[in-house]
């Protein structure tokens, strides 16, 4: 069986390139933490709030942003996901079982997913989105 991540893992490519995250939402402690640095293409946190705290009220301002390649998230919800990482020369990296609570950010390289149990899970990820344009399937 697949060895599932802990807390938190990085999955790198040979040269430390960080191609994918996993965070088991399950064990996220901390109020209001980012898994991700802030010159990442996609950011992704968490939050562990209680009954009557909140936010600043607070809007996203128009920024111009230069973004090269297509991020992607999976949220976990029920079931079993074998994922499997490769790097951007399409060679495997690492095969990981996910299962509830877990996040996978995919940043670099390419990706496969084989459910091993029933699976209901929500997938985010930048648009506009053009299948043709911005997948390439191997």
């Amino acid at each position: 069986m697949q060895e599932k991540p802990q807390q938190k893992e990085e999955i790198l490519d040979d040269k430390g390139n960080r191609l994918a995250l996993i965070v088991n939402t399950n064990l996220t402690n901390l109020k209001k933490e980012f898994h991700t640095k802030d010159d990442e293409n996609f950011q992704v946190g968490t939050f562990n709030l209680h009954e009557g705290e909140s936010l600043d009220r607070h809007v996203h301002l128009e920024n111009n942003r230069n973004i090269n390649s297509t991020s992607e998230v999976l949220i976990i919800l029920e079931g079993e996901l074998e994922v499997e990482i490769f790097d951007s020369y399409k060679n495997f990296v690492k095969s990981k079982l996910l299962t509830k609570g877990y996040l996978i950010l995919f940043l670099k390289g390419g990706h496969s997913f084989k459910v091993k149990q029933n699976c209901k899970f929500i997938e985010v990820k930048q648009g506009p989105y053009s299948e043709g344009l911005d997948k390439e399937k191997f």
